[in-house]
């Protein structure tokens, strides 16, 4: 907060009475603050109102501004900026209020006082100085004036910059506690206005009980660049506390007040204890000694002991010589990792057992239980008791000397081959029966029949004895039977020749010349042929079962002389797939303009009430027999008429007015795959245009105009939509209404207390513009400061808006917010939380501005201050500190550091600090 001390002076010169006074008042006061501290020079906003009641809310006069404080000092002429109205006549008491950089206005208001001019003297005959005024018009009222001329006392120098003399300070003239850290300022205090005391450069001064002396670091501390010191000094601690040594301020090394040492541990157990996380010591440069049989050992904790070597075989270690007392479930020869096992004579490999258990001899890479690679000798027997492998290539050789004394059987029958079409056995003995599950013997031919030829050898005659066993038929004197016995030539039967199934086929000629009597069922299982005439039964019990079906015509041998069935004898039923044509049918039981049709059973069916034909008006009625129209269609429900179609275009109904003057064709179509329009839609095609002039989606509902594939509920291609006429919204009602208000405006509504989205899965809006290049595009363009091409207001008064926009004349981007014809408003971001970002997407504070900062006029920050996240950065303070610098806490944080240290301080008051060490002294 700032404050204001004024003297108000009248500085208007007399020259004449009569003469016309300059209407100007010379204003002067000094900024403080609210300690008394004279405020920073710089340039300064004053905002001058006069009032005419040291309580009023309005002022009569307002001007501003841009005053240059010296020492505090400002000067002002009221009236410069703004001439002082005539209506100030000056005949009352007038108050004065400031306000400072926009802050408030400062209290309390200052009454204006006159100096030897008045202002009233245009009509005074001499000068009157303030003759209006009265005693109690001027209580209250305080006046405070700049010292001026020379200091005295203790004080050196001229206001308004005295000094301190030499020697004037002494501890009698400076209470306890009188000088303190929040009194002295910035740079009050340098290093050449304190006593250097002779101390050389890198010194510092230290008490001896009586007075300060300069003393080196050395003298009680360590070096950067080492100490000479003597037998009693030392490096480490005087209590029970351990030393600590750190690097990149990490702890590395710690000698505990027990005297351990430990390494990467701060718990070292042993005199020197080693952590680390892999081959924490390494021991480089040691000579070697092949006398020496100790060696280093390490126990389970980690303590490393000297041994002999020659106490490790036995207990540790396979002895050359052997061990005794061993224990195979615990003393073993091996590993105990996945690492092989090698065993080697004249340091060459000559047997390895891998990680996996497999035995290699001859190989380092075993890939079986046992793998030997080269000769194998076994001089006793031989036992497999899993499978056994003979060979890995087909050039390997298998020699058996010995006899096999068991059966020699295969693992999976009808798998494996004894020898191959090139490498065949010679000869094969056996005494029992040779059984062969699909045996083929090599050199016959497919489909012969195997006898027993010259000398007892298997032999074949495919062309004349053949077996076709796709069919199941012998042929005999062919290859190629077409019966289940098929015979090509002269065949013989000494005995009786019985057919029970099946059929007999003679290819040759069979002739009967006599008669042939049969006197009992004849069974033909194969075809049979009549070339001449067949009667079928002589009496008309006599019956012919159909048990096949024909396969032929059936034609009366006369026209029209032949019954199908008699009036006592009819056939049940009748079923034809073509047409049945009669010549003169009379169908009884039949009423005029009955549309007959197949009934129950497929009996001819009528029904004359809703099935009618009106032959003399040629009008067919379904539903009713009085029909009105070519087709009258009369349904109690509203599915009057379903019509399909086989085609794959579709199921349409056709409207054809083209012989009409200027009528078209269209086609009123449920589309199918076939059509151009693709499947289930209900299209209105225009036969003479040959397009689809609407569709509608079955699935979706969506109707398409000027599209076949709408992808909304309409969807236009090509065109407008036209709204014409005047029609208000009509209140609530169902879903979305589009309108039109002759003269003043368009509107779509959405109702049901539902949103209205546009483009809610995505794409741009345009306003203004056909080529919209963001969600919401709006263009126009605009010149007026504040105004914009985005306004978004309240409903019940909307004259209070924010307005968004581009002042395409300015060419500056804006937001503003007002209340028309009445005032500007307070523009809030975020107002319920969240951060705000400048120049940057993701802000991680509630103001967050990547980039250089400016504030032209005043900055006032409530709570914490960060400058800089970093030490490299910089803060530069071009204004002056108008206030107090304290800590947040007492002994906190150092003003400063050993390596940056300020140039100069510069105090008017006392500096106080305890336990001070000032070095360069």
């Amino acid at each position: 907060m700032k404050r204001l001390v004024l003297v108000c002076l009248l500085v208007l010169s007399v020259t004449s009475v009569f003469a016309q006074i300059p209407r100007v008042l010379s204003y002067q006061g000094i900024l403080t603050d609210p300690d008394g501290r004279i405020l920073p020079d710089g340039e300064y906003t004053l905002t001058v109102r006069l009032y005419d009641r040291v309580d009023a809310t309005e002022p009569i006069y307002v001007e501003e501004h841009r005053a240059v404080a010296v020492r505090g000092v400002v000067n002002l002429l009221i009236g410069t900026v703004e001439p002082l109205p005539w209506k100030l006549s000056f005949d009352r008491v007038y108050y004065v209020g400031l306000s400072i950089n926009g802050g408030e206005e400062l209290r309390p208001r200052t009454m204006l006082t006159a100096v030897p001019y008045a202002l009233r003297s245009e009509s005074a005959a001499v000068a009157d100085v303030a003759k209006g005024l009265t005693p109690d018009a001027l209580k209250g009222v305080t006046v405070q004036t700049t010292p001026s001329g020379p200091a005295g006392g203790d004080l050196m120098g001229t206001y308004p910059n005295p000094y301190i003399g030499n020697s004037k300070v002494t501890t009698l003239k400076i209470a306890s506690s009188a000088v303190t850290t929040d009194k002295l300022a910035p740079g009050a205090v340098t290093a050449p206005k304190l006593n250097q005391m002779g101390a050389a450069t890198g010194e510092y001064l230290r008490w001896n009980g009586s007075q300060w002396d300069p003393s080196p670091v050395s003298t009680d501390a360590w070096a950067l660049t080492g100490n000479a010191i003597s037998g009693t000094h030392f490096l480490g601690t005087t209590n029970a506390q351990p030393l600590v040594i750190r690097t990149s301020n990490t702890e590395r090394l710690r000698i505990t007040s027990s005297g351990n040492v430990g390494i990467g541990t701060t718990s070292p157990s042993n005199l020197l204890h080693i952590v680390g996380s892999s081959d924490p010591v390494r021991v480089q440069g040691l000579s070697t000694d092949n006398t020496i049989d100790n060696i280093l050992v390490v126990d389970a904790n980690g303590v490393m002991k000297i041994r002999t070597a020659t106490s490790l075989s036995g207990s540790l270690g396979w002895s050359l010589t052997g061990n005794g007392s061993t224990n195979p479930a615990t003393n073993f020869l091996g590993t105990t990792d996945a690492v092989d096992l090698v065993v080697r004579t004249n340091n060459t490999e000559r047997l390895r057992v891998s990680s996996s258990g497999f035995v290699g001899i001859g190989t380092s890479s075993p890939s079986a239980t046992l793998d030997v690679n080269g000769s194998a000798r076994m001089t006793g027997n031989l036992s497999v008791n899993g499978d056994a492998t003979l060979g890995t290539s087909s050039s390997n050789q298998l020699t058996v000397n010995a006899q096999v004394a068991s059966d020699l059987i295969p693992t999976t029958t009808n798998t494996y081959d004894l020898g191959i079409t090139s490498l065949r056995w010679r000869n094969g003995w056996f005494a029992g029966t040779v059984t062969a599950g699909g045996l083929t013997l090599d050199g016959f031919t497919s489909g012969s029949v195997l006898f027993v030829g010259s000398g007892g050898a298997l032999s074949e005659n495919n062309a004349t004895f053949f077996w076709d066993d796709v069919n199941m038929r012998l042929g005999i004197g062919t290859n190629a039977p077409t019966a289940r016995l098929h015979v090509a030539g002269t065949g013989r039967f000494d005995g009786q020749l019985t057919v029970t199934t099946g059929g007999a086929a003679i290819t040759g000629n069979s002739t009967v010349t006599g008669t042939l009597g049969v006197s009992s069922d004849v069974g033909v299982g194969g075809n049979l042929t009549v070339q001449g005439n067949t009667t079928l039964g002589d009496a008309p019990s006599d019956n012919v079962t159909f048990t096949a079906r024909v396969n032929s015509n059936i034609l009366p041998s006369a026209d029209a002389t032949y019954d199908l069935g008699s009036s006592s004898l009819r056939w049940k039923d009748g079923w034809f797939s073509g047409t049945v044509t009669s010549q003169n049918a009379t169908v009884t039981s039949l009423m005029p303009g009955s549309v007959v049709f197949a009934g129950t059973g497929g009996a001819l069916s009528q029904n004359n009430a809703n099935f009618f034909w009106d032959n003399t008006n040629t009008r067919l009625g379904i539903g009713t027999n009085a029909p009105s129209h070519r087709l009258h269609v009369h349904a109690p429900s509203y599915n009057a008429i379903n019509v399909t179609s086989a085609d794959n275009t579709g199921a349409g109904i056709r409207f054809d007015a083209s012989g009409s003057s200027g009528g078209q064709t269209f086609t009123v179509l449920s589309t199918g795959t076939g059509a151009g329009a693709g499947a289930g839609k209900l299209g209105f095609f225009d036969e003479t245009g040959s397009l689809y002039r609407m569709v509608i989606e079955g699935t979706t509902g969506h109707v398409g105009i000027g599209t076949t594939a709408p992808s909304q509920r309409l969807h236009v291609d090509g065109g407008q939509i036209a709204v014409t006429g005047s029609s208000a919204p009509p209140g609530p009602g169902p879903g979305l209404q589009l309108g039109s208000i002759n003269g003043s405006y368009r509107w779509i509504q959405s109702y049901d207390n539902q949103p209205l989205a546009i483009n809610p899965l995505g794409n741009n809006v345009g306003i203004g513009t056909t080529t919209p290049s963001t969600a919401l595009h709006v263009a126009q363009d605009n010149a007026t400061p504040g105004g914009g091409q985005l306004t978004v207001s309240g409903k019940t008064n909307q004259n209070k808006q924010i307005i968004v926009g581009f002042n395409t004349t300015g060419d500056y981007g804006q937001i503003q917010a007002v209340e028309q014809s009445v005032a500007t408003r307070p523009l809030a971001l975020n107002p319920v939380g969240g951060n705000v970002g400048i120049g940057l997407t993701a802000p991680s504070e509630m103001l967050h501005v990547a980039g250089n900062t400016r504030v032209d006029g005043n900055l006032s920050v409530l709570g914490n201050t960060q400058l800089g996240d970093a030490t490299s950065d910089n803060v530069t303070f071009t204004a002056r500190v108008n206030s107090n610098i304290d800590p947040a806490t007492d002994a906190s944080y150092d003003l400063g550091s050993s390596s940056l240290r300020w140039k100069d301080g510069w105090f008017s008051g006392t500096v106080t600090s305890q336990n001070a060490t000032v070095t360069s002294l």
